[in-house]
C-alpha cells in the first residue's frame, strides 16, 4: 500500500533536554526518514555578556551556563582565574572541589534515570532511582558546612566537611544501593529489548564531531554504543563517583589556610576544563584589560552537548518513531548550553 509523508513536530518543550528543542520528523509510516531542528530557543549569549561585568559578577553567569551543573561551571572559571592569578590549589581544596563536583555529577545522572526510566514506562526503575536520588541529595544537603557556591572562589579554600566519618557511611550505604540497581539494569530483559541496538553511535561518530568525553563517548567505545549501552555508562559512572567521594572523605583533611576570595586578574591568556555530568566543559578567557579588577575582555565556552545535537539528524533519521524520543532522551542533552 502506498502511504504518505507525515511531518511530526517534537517539542520544543520538552521533558529530557534541559532546555527547548524543537524536531521536525518526516516519517513514512512508522519509520522517520529525515529531521529538522530548531534550535536557539534558549540563546542567552553568556560569553558576550561576561565580557559586560566585572570578575564576581562573571561567577554568577558561569553557573548558569549549564543550568543542571552549576558547580561544574562555576569551577572552571574560577580555575582559568587562578591560572591567569599564578595560583595553584592545595591538595585539601582541591580534593574538595573534585568532590563537589562528583557529587553534582552523580545528582545529575539520578534524576535524568528517573525521567529516562517514565519515558520508558519502567515503574520499578523509576521508583529505585527516585529513592537512590532522594538520598543522594538528603546526603549533599549534610554534606558541607557551607554550600560549594560559598566557598568555591579564586584563591579561597574549602569549608569543613559535618560529620564526616557518618557521610562515608552514608556514601557506601547509595552507593551499594546504585550498584544494586545497576544490577538490575543489566539483567532486566524486558528493558534490554527496549533499548538494545537503537540509536548507535559509534566513537569514531562522535570524535569526528568533537565529542572527546563523557557517559555518551564512553557507551560508544567500550559497549555497543545504543541506547542501552549509554544507561549503564551514566550508572557505572556515578557509581564510580560515589565509591570515589566516600573513599575521598575518610582520607580529608580541612584546610587551614583558609582566607577571601582574591578577584585581582592580570592580564593574559588561558583556558580550564572540567569534566561536568555530560562531558568536558571547556572555558577559553582572554583578559587585556588595564585594571586587574575589569571582566575579560573575551571569553569562550565549549559544552559537552553541542556536538551531540549536530549528530541528531543524522543518529534519527531510519529509527522508528516509536524510538525517536527514547534515543533523544538517552543522550541527556542540555540545550541552555548548547545555546549559549
Amino acid at each position: 500500500m502506498a502511504t504518505e509523508l507525515a511531518v511530526l513536530s517534537l517539542g520544543p518543550l520538552q521533558p529530557f533536554t534541559a532546555g527547548p528543542l524543537r524536531l521536525f520528523l518526516v516519517c513514512d509510516g512508522e519509520q522517520v526518514c529525515s529531521v529538522q531542528m530548531e534550535t536557539g530557543y534558549a540563546h542567552r549569549n553568556i560569553g558576550q555578556a561576561m565580557t559586560l561585568v566585572d570578575w564576581q559578577q562573571g561567577l554568577i553567569l558561569a553557573r548558569h551556563f549549564d543550568p543542571l551543573a552549576p558547580i561544574a561551571g562555576q569551577l572552571v572559571y574560577v580555575r582559568a582565574l587562578e591560572q591567569l592569578q599564578g595560583w595553584q590549589a592545595s591538595v585539601q581544596i582541591e580534593q574538595s572541589r573534585e568532590m563537589a563536583l562528583a557529587l553534582e555529577r552523580v545528582h545529575n545522572v539520578l534524576w535524568w534515570l528517573v525521567r529516562f526510566a517514565r519515558i520508558l514506562g519502567e515503574m520499578v526503575l523509576q521508583h529505585r532511582s527516585s529513592q537512590i536520588a532522594r538520598n543522594v541529595m538528603e546526603v549533599i544537603s549534610l554534606f558541607w558546612r557551607e554550600a560549594p557556591e560559598k566557598w568555591l572562589l579564586p584563591q579561597r579554600g574549602a569549608t569543613a566537611l559535618v560529620n564526616s566519618q557518618q557521610r562515608a557511611t552514608e556514601l557506601r550505604r547509595v552507593s551499594d544501593d546504585t550498584d544494586a540497581l545497576l544490577r538490575y539494569v543489566e539483567r532486566n530483559r524486558a528493558m534490554m529489548l527496549r533499548t538494545r541496538g537503537i540509536g548507535r553511535l559509534s566513537g569514531e561518530q562522535l570524535k569526528q564531531c568533537g565529542v572527546i568525553s563523557g557517559p555518551v563517548l564512553s557507551a560508544s567505545e567500550h559497549d555497543g554504543g545504543d541506547v542501552h549501552s549509554r544507561l549503564v555508562a551514566r550508572l557505572s559512572m556515578a557509581l564510580h563517583d560515589l565509591r570515589s567521594v566516600a573513599e575521598m572523605v575518610t582520607l580529608h583533611t580541612t584546610d587551614t589556610s583558609v582566607h577571601p576570595a582574591v578577584w585581582e586578574v592580570p592580564p593574559g591568556e588561558t583556558s580550564s576544563v572540567v569534566d561536568g555530568p555530560r562531558g568536558s566543559i571547556t572555558v577559553r578567557l582572554i583578559h587585556q584589560g588595564a585594571k586587574e579588577h575589569d571582566g575579560p575582555t573575551q571569553i569562550l565556552w565549549r559544552g559537552p552537548s553541542a556536538p551531540l545535537v549536530a549528530l541528531l539528524p543524522e543518529l534519527l533519521a531510519g529509527q522508528k518513531l516509536a524510538d525517536a524520543q527514547v534515543i533523544l532522551a538517552s543522550l541527556d542533552l542540555a540545550m541552555a548550553e548548547v545555546d549559549g
